[in-house]
């Protein structure tokens, strides 16, 4: 199994167990029972007589059903907010899930960064089992109380068969889904020896997300990672021609990030450089915009991603100062930081990947750009 692979894998097993939560909401408690008939005042005889046992009884009846009542919508309250904590820790699991995929993410192309995001996924995938495990035997206890409830209704009035209590045991019993198992095989069916370096992007902006991590399972996963899986490890070496976009006003390592982009991703069309602007990169030719085609579908995510992982790995050749990509700021150190909103998807960088170098100085004419 591919890094890739695993932690779409555990980012779907989290997922699964977040909906297995349900969507939230809050219980309201259902109503009481109308009026007991009774027998007229000063009345006799046998029918009257009859009536007053029958009231007695019926009314005795209501007061059973009546706390049956309310212990049922004690107990589906109490289901209720037990499956709110429970997707409350798994949306916290899946969130430091995030944070150390976009913290180690970038790491990656070493064994010791590999390493270290497989330990840091085993972690949260040890803690969605936990959650699961305590969600089972939270259920167990609360369906024997449905149970129980159910039989006292049937007890008192067989007649009465109120929707809310096999409902409630229902929900209960089927709170733990097959997935509780799923962090077991997937832990298992890792292997190891050389984990070739594939593309992140996806669980960077989906982890959890069960509709985009199991689209595997609709025939596109397979489909996405074979178009954009090679894109990771692409190299180019030697003399590199200018490629695409005005080197005009550009410093020497921009230009240099300019045509290793332009040379090892054919698909980039456009790649913006010297301009005004209010902050001095693009202006002091120190950065370059790379225009990403079809922007936000997950075919440009992921190859801005690898172009991220492309000029990160070549930090030292391109004198790198910051990437922005996807309201993020991208630094040589492997520090990752989130962005404010600007307010649009081009002023967070959600089209386009900005590189930014510390320039090198401007060019006299003659030089050999290669790496």
């Amino acid at each position: 199994m591919t890094l890739e692979a695993f932690v779409r894998a555990s980012g779907a097993v989290m997922g699964l167990a977040r909906e297995s939560f349900g969507q939230g909401g809050v219980f309201a408690a259902g109503g009481g029972v109308g009026g007991i008939p009774v027998a007229p005042v000063g009345a006799s005889g046998q029918a009257a007589d009859g009536a007053d046992h029958e009231s007695h009884r019926v009314h005795g009846d209501v007061t059973a059903l009546g706390s049956h009542d309310k212990t049922g919508d004690g107990q589906l309250a109490g289901a209720v907010g037990a499956a709110g904590a429970g997707r409350g820790r798994m949306d916290s699991i899946i969130a430091a899930a995030v944070a150390d995929v976009e913290a180690l993410g970038l790491t990656t192309d070493t064994p010791q960064g590999q390493a270290a995001l497989v330990a840091a996924i085993k972690r949260h995938l040890e803690d969605t089992k936990g959650t699961l495990d305590t969600a089972g035997a939270d259920a167990d206890t609360r369906a024997a109380g449905a149970n129980g409830t159910t039989a006292g209704y049937n007890g008192t009035a067989p007649a009465v068969t109120p929707a809310a209590m096999p409902q409630a045991a229902q929900m209960l019993g089927s709170a733990v889904p097959a997935a509780v198992g799923a962090p077991a095989s997937v832990l298992s069916s890792f292997g190891g020896g050389g984990l070739p370096l594939s593309l992140l992007g996806q669980p960077l902006s989906t982890l959890g997300q069960v509709g985009s991590l199991a689209s595997g399972a609709r025939g596109g996963g397979d489909r996405l990672a074979s178009e954009v899986g090679p894109l990771a490890d692409r190299a180019v070496g030697g003399d590199l021609p200018a490629g695409v976009g005005s080197e005009r006003g550009l410093q020497v390592d921009t230009i240099l990030a300019k045509r290793a982009v332009s040379a090892a991703f054919p698909e980039i069309k456009d790649i913006g450089g010297f301009r005004p602007d209010a902050l001095p990169w693009h202006p002091n030719g120190q950065a370059i915009d790379c225009m990403l085609p079809n922007p936000g579908t997950p075919q440009a995510n992921a190859l801005g991603d690898a172009i991220v992982r492309f000029a990160m790995a070549r930090k030292d050749q391109f004198h790198l100062n910051h990437i922005c990509w996807r309201q993020h700021m991208y630094l040589p150190d492997g520090s990752v930081q989130q962005m404010e909103d600007r307010g649009g998807p081009t002023a967070n960088h959600m089209d386009h990947v900005h590189i930014a170098t510390n320039g090198g100085g401007y060019p006299h004419g003659g030089e050999v750009y290669r790496i």
